[in-house]
């Protein structure tokens, strides 16, 4: 699961489990350690390398045939490019074109071979032992061996990195074979082939290195399609074409990742031509400035996505800690204006974690309705009466919050407002501050100050993959910010990584999502679509609710332009 630090969604390929946060977040596991988060200080070596002329696309190529340079374009730049740190989506992006995990998500989020020739889970849920592909090399040209998959996962088991924490289960990892490793667990772990998508690192060239500072993070080698030219800090990344690659070498030669933090000015240079690719918002889907129709240039793509948009109560507060108040809250807010207001229909209302689509969803659940006169009730039930300028007040104390949420992101803001204007009417002042990412993680996450936070999760395919954001022991120096406590969904989180059974596992995860919507540790707000603009010259795309970019080395340019 990863949280979004934007409200538009960029590519996904191969999310490394679950939580994909900004980097920032990575304080989180050194309680104590601020001074040690990762910085990007690229070698002075790779301060010569000269990034190509940015050609004006589109580069086309004979179909089927080999040319051209693929663009995409982001407001976001990568914060490392070593699988183990990153926690951000834009990291993430590039290092999926770098590496490879044993396994991969296909675009539906089923599990599919990567590294793997093959591999066999034991009957009892406790090991797993995997054969590697033969002749895969690193792009320096050495071999890939099971010493490489046994060094990766040993370093994430030392329980430091952010995603340390998913592998708590692993005993460990053995080598039986040159291209044979077992796993063995401590105890069953029904989702553990998900952790398997975990990027493998090159043990020749990081064994003894303190990985949290050294310089491969920014000069990766890895074994995937795109090797790392150069990367220009603010403007781009320059990756070629591996042309040893296990699976063929990619048809386009080169992938540039240009980094333009306006959303408008990124859709701007769609529009000309000069990227391939980017997120939109959702009024950039339907408009192009005035003009009725994307140009014929352009393809547009939707999918209905799994991520969710939610307003996190911190119930350390007293206030929140009044079920009634946070019932109130829940009928007080429009979900139906939010969706049309900012996402212009794309969307739906969320009533948990888990997607309608997902295969643990509780379809018994139905959205709360909207019913100010029900949250009028609840809030006089509790004593809160109206003062003479129209502010309800209890004990002489005015009912007040802060909602925070990310600074630069459109829609977020808008939802702030339109949640504001809903509980104005009811004489509750809201207070919108917005802050930079890093100062969300570090002066409000970490140290839970803050009333309410507006954010979003992208969960992977496991319904596991929520486990930190809602297990009690995730409260202290996990990923529950929101310091939610509750026994019984403890126990059926705990009790749906060892249960196996498929259909047990529905039963267990749909009770857990019966009791999130009665305490309402946040307010499920949305689950937005996914949307992208294509430049029409690109081909070959297979494209799915969790990997728009999936097998991105078979996209090619068609013959005759856009």
């Amino acid at each position: 699961m990863y949280l979004k630090n934007c409200s538009v969604t960029e590519m996904k390929k191969n999310l490394s489990p679950p939580f994909l946060l900004s980097i920032a977040l990575f304080l989180l596991l050194l309680s104590g350690c601020t001074d040690t988060t990762p910085k990007r200080e690229p070698p002075a070596a790779k301060a010569k390398l000269v990034s190509p002329s940015l050609p004006t696309v589109p580069v086309v190529a004979e179909q089927g045939r080999f040319g051209g340079t693929l663009i995409f374009g982001s407001i976001k730049e990568p914060v490392t490019l070593n699988p183990l740190l990153y926690t951000d989506n834009a990291s993430g992006q590039i290092i999926n074109l770098i590496f490879n995990g044993l396994l991969k998500y296909s675009p539906g989020g089923d599990l599919e071979k990567d590294l793997a020739e093959s591999y066999m889970v034991n009957a009892g849920g406790m090991g797993a032992l995997f054969q590697i592909k033969s002749g895969i090399t690193w792009q320096d040209g050495a071999p890939l061996t099971a010493d490489d998959i046994v060094f990766t996962y040993q370093e994430i088991m030392k329980g430091y990195y952010p995603h340390s924490s998913y592998y708590s289960l692993m005993e460990r990892a053995e080598k039986t074979g040159p291209l044979k490793v077992v796993f063995r667990f401590k105890e069953k772990y029904a989702p553990m082939l998900h952790l398997f998508v975990l990027k493998i690192l090159p043990q020749h060239l990081l064994a003894g290195q303190a990985l949290l500072t050294s310089p491969f993070n920014y000069e990766p080698v890895g074994t995937g399609p795109f090797q790392l030219v150069s990367w220009e800090q603010g403007e781009m990344l320059h990756l070629t074409a591996n042309s040893g690659y296990h699976s063929g070498r990619p048809y386009v030669d080169r992938f540039i990742y240009r980094i333009i933090p306006d959303s408008s000015i990124l859709f701007f240079e769609l529009m000309r031509g000069q990227i391939h690719f980017m997120p939109l918002r959702a009024d950039q889907f339907f408009t192009s400035w005035g003009i009725e129709k994307m140009p014929a240039s352009i393809t547009k793509h939707s999918f209905d996505s799994h991520d969710f948009n939610l307003l996190g109560f911190n119930l350390t507060r007293p206030l929140f800690q009044n079920l009634k108040i946070r019932q109130a809250l829940n009928y007080a807010i429009d979900r139906d204006k939010i969706i049309e207001g900012t996402l212009l229909g794309m969307g739906e209302k969320a009533v948990g974690p888990y997607h309608r689509n997902h295969w643990a969803f509780n379809r018994d659940l139905k959205p709360y309705p909207y019913s100010p006169e029900m949250a009028e009730k609840l809030l006089a039930s509790e004593g809160y009466k109206r003062n003479q300028s129209g502010i309800l007040e209890k004990d002489g104390l005015p009912f007040e919050f802060t909602i925070a949420t990310n600074r630069g992101d459109h829609e977020r803001e808008l939802i702030c407002l339109i949640i504001r204007d809903d509980l104005k009417k009811l004489g509750i002042r809201v207070n919108i501050k917005t802050f930079d990412w890093t100062d969300i993680i570090r002066n409000l996450i970490r140290t839970k100050n803050f009333d309410v936070l507006l954010i979003g999760f992208g969960p992977d395919p496991d319904p596991d993959s929520i486990y930190p954001l809602w297990h009690s022991s995730q409260c202290t120096e996990g990923f529950n910010f929101f310091s939610y406590s509750n026994p019984q969904v403890d126990e059926l989180l705990d009790k749906g990584r060892k249960t196996m059974n498929q259909d047990e596992r529905k039963l267990i995860y749909r009770e857990f999502q019966k009791i999130l919507y009665d305490d309402l540790p946040g307010l499920f707000l949305y689950h937005p679509k996914l949307l992208y603009g294509v430049n029409s010259s690109v081909r070959n795309l297979r494209p799915g609710p969790y990997d728009f970019s999936y097998e991105i080395d078979k996209w090619y340019f068609k013959t005759d332009g856009p």
